[in-house]
């Protein structure tokens, strides 16, 4: 019955790489009956804020940075704005009726003509225009509210985790968290491949600026540059592919090319049907690139080197799971290469099952916390890539949800612990914080999030993943009943580690002492 009333609950918003593109409900991400998008300025016209509340936001904190501001300020004005966003988002799903798409244009942006020859009659003339747009819809309302919403949470935490380093640091932090989220809302609201491209690469900008804060610490410099080295690679393969989609259709926006591609236009660009039939899969390098994914994935534990809300920020709710987002809402590529005999498709479902099983092997033989769930998180992305590939657009953006929660939760009770035991995370020097006076509250709520984690039978993560592994031993492809049972066992693995986390450090013999 839970699980009826979960699919019930998020079915609308849920239907993340389908219905959520304007189409009607019940058809696999909504490929076969695309609905042109209405331009709406009006009804919509404070949907814009959400964009510009984190500008505004990361303007102030440089401000205040400049006027040598000691409070906690900065902390404020970037949970206001996020919170801003976040109510501003709530409205604006609350108006949509995701029966068809809305297009909110903002300014002009980009309008480019040129001649492929002497600019004389009869020469072909090239043209690249993309407008400063949101694009609301199904999966942009999904992606938006528990960005925003986690967002505004882990940066009220981070008020307080960050204090000692009040002053030019501290504002620094906030004004890189509130970089971090505009290029965020960019990717999931822009209204076409030009912004979502803009805000992918403002995503892994901040990124390296946030897991590098403690720039004087050689081993926060190195894993900054590491992360910001390897989404270099899965960057080219998302600019290739947005370039292969303009020569092939001549537009890039989203609008556009869902109506084209509903219509059985394979792409009529002056390379032919083999640019579409590549552009999946230079998606899927860029997507695999930013949800760390094989090979891939070896910047994601590294990014442990940042303070803990931007470990939360990262891995729960918003730069890994860009990846998804990205496959999700390209999903009609996808959908048109498995119709033209292409693996596409499954080769992200099995990428994504063997990442999950990789990483979960990994996480078991780690004895650092934050690495664990680091390792945790590669893993959870993998099943949500496995979900894709499946094409159980459900189970899929239902696990990038309850995932989002439970991992920042438990990133969040990891910093508690750091921060109340000197830096500690070794696995070898805790035990029996359950007993430590005024730790009982991070006890229980980590164990919480270790439940869901783990997948036990009644909460959200079971649900989730049992949407995904369900589907495939039905889903019609190569090997996939083997892939089920591949997630099955990854399963197993990611409760024996999550536990091997809570017993070690919340039971046994007291082996720290609070700030010791």
């Amino acid at each position: 019955m839970l699980s009826a009333v979960a699919h019930t609950a998020f079915a609308t918003l849920a239907a993340a790489g389908g219905d959520g593109h304007g189409y009607p409900a019940g058809e696999p991400f909504g490929f076969q009956h695309a609905i042109p998008a209405v331009v709406d300025e009006q009804s919509f016209a404070l949907a814009a804020w959400m964009i510009w509340l984190p500008v505004i936001s990361a303007i102030l904190c440089g401000v205040y940075a400049a006027l040598g501001v000691k409070s906690r300020l900065p902390a404020w004005t970037t949970v206001g704005a996020l919170a801003g966003s976040f109510v501003i988002a709530a409205i604006t799903v609350s108006r949509l009726d995701f029966t068809r798409p809305v297009v909110v244009h903002l300014f002009d942006w980009i309008d480019l003509s040129w001649s492929s020859g002497s600019g004389e009659a009869g020469d072909k003339w090239h043209g690249l225009r993309a407008n400063f747009a949101l694009y609301l819809d199904g999966l942009s309302a999904y992606w938006i509210l528990f960005v925003t919403f986690l967002g505004t949470m882990i940066a009220f935490y981070a008020s307080e985790y960050m204090e000692e380093d009040k002053g030019t640091g501290y504002c620094r932090f906030f004004a890189g968290v509130s970089i971090f989220l505009f290029a965020m809302t960019a990717l999931v609201l822009g209204e076409n491949l030009v912004l979502l491209y803009l805000g992918w690469e403002g995503v892994g900008l901040a990124s390296y600026l946030l897991i590098g804060y403690y720039y004087k610490k050689p081993e926060a410099v190195a894993a900054a540059k590491k992360a910001f080295i390897m989404n270099r690679i899965g960057d080219l393969g998302l600019a290739l592919g947005v370039y292969l989609i303009w020569l092939e259709y001549g537009s890039l926006d989203y609008a556009t090319l869902f109506v084209a591609l509903e219509a059985g236009d394979t792409g009529a660009g002056q390379y032919g049907g083999w640019a579409a039939t590549l552009i999946p899969w230079c998606l899927m390098l860029g997507a695999f690139g930013k949800s760390a994914q094989l090979p891939l994935y070896v910047w994601l534990p590294d990014a442990m080197e940042g303070p803990t809300p931007v470990s939360a920020l990262i891995h729960a709710a918003t730069m890994v799971t860009a990846g998804i987002y990205l496959i999700a809402r390209m999903m009609p590529f996808f959908l048109m290469n498995k119709a033209d005999g292409g693996h596409a498709l499954e080769a992200v479902a099995w990428i994504g099952g063997l990442t999950a099983l990789l990483a979960a092997t990994i996480g078991m033989a780690q004895y650092d916390i934050k690495r664990v769930m680091a390792y945790s998180t590669v893993s959870q992305l993998g099943y949500m890539f496995m979900g894709l590939g499946l094409l159980t657009s459900f189970g899929a953006c239902y696990h990038v949800l309850t995932h989002a929660f439970f991992k920042a939760l438990l990133f969040l009770c990891c910093g508690a612990v750091m921060h109340g035991f000197g830096g500690q995370l070794d696995l070898r020097k805790l035990g029996g914080l359950r007993r430590v006076k005024g730790w009982k509250v991070v006890c229980w709520t980590m164990l919480i999030g270790s439940l869901w984690l783990a997948g036990v039978p009644g909460t959200a993560g079971y649900f989730s993943k049992d949407e995904i592994l369900a589907q495939a031993f039905i889903a019609d492809g190569a090997g996939f009943r083997i892939l089920g049972w591949i997630g099955i066992i990854t399963a197993g693995l990611t409760a024996y580690y999550t536990f091997r986390v809570w017993f070690r450090v919340f039971t046994g013999p007291t082996h720290y002492k609070p700030d010791e």
